[in-house]
């Protein structure tokens, strides 16, 4: 091959002198920054000044399917129902609610990817549908957004509660997925400060920002309320998890064992059960834990008749209730009756 012209090969449009460095060549070859591009396709400028995308569209999509699935309206309902106590005007009392809507469906799209959930709601989750990239790219366009929101239209201190409280989200998050990667259990303590932090921060983030658009002074029993209902809502999610048909429609068969997550029935299990190694094999036995056997499912459904922990769980849930309507009673005597919040609370009863 030595002393073949290399040049006879070059397909046509390319610089004949393969020695030449790029950018060498003189200034009446060359053309302007903003004409730079092959002669038949299309033209573009180089120097042109920034101009933002238009591909919000794009952006929104995984997170408005997302909220396109049916769900409770949780959100609007608890705004709504503390309003009685925080008299917030209509204007924020809007913004809160759709901002709160952002975070919670964003959250939801995160907790699919990061949980390895197939579904949600009953249809395929936004991952499945759009892709983990563009789902995550969605979160971060809608967190930032609702952060746009809150600076916007609400007091200043309540962008500094937004930033704290999904903080302290994130943190929950990160104890509930350590314990899973580390197949750790967690005890009923840590359970608590875990959730505490997750549900719990969203009704707290939601009272925080009411009581600085109503001017108002923190109220030690409504903040206490607000921690007893994100704890009631969580253990409640758990149990039917495992428990209710209806959640095996929407999000599968006892989905919370396909992630591996240590639910508050199934820490019961691990603490009271004598064949807990074995009940370890069960859950985190097979290298994709999403596909954990319906059959071993079953086993451990099975230990947890045998122990108790269904009935367990319930037990708490009951008992919690109850401190949940002497503390919704302690408040009404300081800041008066409360319809909206005891309907919300009886609705939320299982």
């Amino acid at each position: 091959m030595t002393g073949q012209n290399t040049e006879e090969n070059l397909p046509a449009g390319f610089p004949q002198d393969v020695h030449q460095r790029p950018g060498t060549a003189g200034a009446k070859e060359q053309s302007t920054a903003s004409k730079i591009g092959r002669s038949s396709g299309t033209k573009y400028d180089m120097l042109a000044p920034f101009k933002k995308a238009d591909t919000e569209k794009i952006c929104l999509e995984p997170f408005e399917y997302t909220r396109s699935l049916p769900g409770k309206n949780t959100v609007s309902k608890v705004i709504a129902s503390l309003r009685p106590w925080l008299n917030i005007s209509d204007q924020s009392a809007a913004v809160l609610t759709d901002v709160m809507i952002m975070l919670q469906n964003s959250s939801l799209m995160l907790d699919d990817i990061e949980d390895g959930s197939q579904l949600r709601r009953g249809a395929p989750a936004a991952h499945v549908k759009y892709g983990i990239s563009q789902t995550i790219n969605s979160t971060t366009y809608v967190i930032a957004k609702a952060f746009s929101e809150v600076q916007l239209h609400l007091r200043p201190e309540s962008a500094k509660v937004l930033s704290e409280e999904l903080q302290t989200l994130t943190l929950g998050q990160g104890l509930d997925l350590n314990w899973t990667f580390h197949q750790k259990c967690p005890s009923v303590h840590e359970y608590l400060v875990m959730i505490d932090h997750k549900a719990g921060g969203f009704f707290r983030l939601m009272l925080r920002i009411m009581e600085i658009e109503a001017n108002a002074t923190p109220n030690n029993d409504m903040r206490h309320l607000i921690t007893l209902l994100g704890r009631y809502y969580q253990i409640k999610d758990d149990y039917q998890n495992l428990a209710s048909d209806e959640y095996t429609t929407k999000k599968g068969f006892c989905d919370d064992l396909s992630e591996g997550k240590f639910s508050f029935p199934l820490i019961h299990l691990f603490e009271h059960s004598p064949n807990s190694d074995t009940l370890q094999e069960l859950i985190f036995g097979a290298d994709d834990r999403g596909a954990i056997s319906e059959e071993r499912k079953l086993k451990v459904l099975s230990e947890m008749q045998n122990i108790g922990s269904l009935e367990h769980t319930l037990d708490v849930l009951n008992n919690l209730f109850i401190s949940i309507l002497d503390t919704v009673e302690r408040v009404e005597g300081a800041l008066g009756e409360n319809k909206k919040l005891k309907a919300l609370c009886l609705a939320l009863k299982l």
